[in-house]
């Protein structure tokens, strides 16, 4: 522990980031949280239409452009995912994307945003929220990267069925 603490101390006296830290994109919340650090699990929680999901799928966006990111989706199908990620990362209004009242240069940039995000180390898992089922899915995504830090992100912790295990325990 105490050469965790010398080596914490000694990259941030260097200014460097920390080795295997992985942050969010979000430099208030990582001066607050010192990034995601390796074994630990950060909770994002807050009440109904704070943003969480939002704020998640930034953070993935973000994460996914320098380190592999596993993304499970309880709540919405992966193309639900996908186009809030696209409307956040090119910073044009969900609610025009929805109904379709995006102008020629919105539409450019949000299709701009899709292909870039396809171009990110992310693997979307929207299909099974069986904990024995996911469990097998992280550990074969984990083998393909064995390398560096990774980020597993899920959406609706709540949804998670494990056998055995009222729901919402």
């Amino acid at each position: 522990l105490q050469e965790q603490v010398e080596t914490s101390v000694a990259y941030q006296r260097s200014g460097e980031a920390l080795p295997d830290v992985i942050y969010t994109g979000f430099p208030g919340i990582d001066g607050q949280i010192g990034g995601l650090l390796p074994g630990e699990v950060t909770i994002i929680g807050g009440r109904p239409g704070m943003g969480k999901t939002s704020f998640v799928n930034c953070v993935a966006t973000n994460v996914a452009q320098a380190h592999p990111v596993l993304y499970f989706s309880f709540d919405m199908p992966k193309r639900a995912v996908l186009k809030d990620m696209a409307c956040a990362y090119c910073k044009i209004s969900h609610a025009k994307v929805r109904t379709g009242t995006i102008d020629d240069r919105e539409k450019e940039l949000f299709f701009h945003a899709l292909d870039q995000i396809g171009q990110f180390n992310l693997t979307m898992n929207d299909t099974d929220n069986r904990l024995d089922k996911m469990m097998l899915s992280a550990k074969r995504w984990r083998m393909l990267n064995p390398d560096g830090p990774c980020l597993i992100i899920m959406d609706y912790v709540q949804l998670i069925y494990a056998q055995g295990i009222r729901s919402g325990d």
